[in-house]
């Protein structure tokens, strides 16, 4: 579930998933990293985020929105595995927290 640009404040640990090469091949895999909310400006719609543990950036609303509230590694997720471990599939099991 993604996030609406008003409802991130500071202090928020969000996720960003996305897809992504498995080395020196075309097969690709879903990867997960964390984005820690710093500060939040309204007037610009842009927050100061540090992701993965990087130096903090300035990200605008675009972006912010497309993060995602749950991570793939909370145990009331269902996680598709395909040939040779790579992820394929990422959802949430029914009746999981909103």
């Amino acid at each position: 579930m993604t996030i609406k640009f008003e409802k991130i404040k500071p202090g928020m640990t969000l996720y960003d998933r996305h897809q992504y090469a498995m080395g020196n091949t075309t097969m690709r895999t879903i990867g997960e990293w964390k984005v820690q909310i710093l500060s939040v400006d309204e007037a610009t719609q842009s927050a100061d985020v540090v992701w993965n543990s990087n130096a903090p950036r300035c990200w605008e609303r675009n972006r912010l929105e497309k993060l995602s509230t749950w991570s793939m590694h909370d145990p009331d997720v269902e996680v598709r595995k395909g040939l040779m471990g790579r992820i394929v599939s990422v959802k949430r099991k029914t009746g999981g927290k909103p």
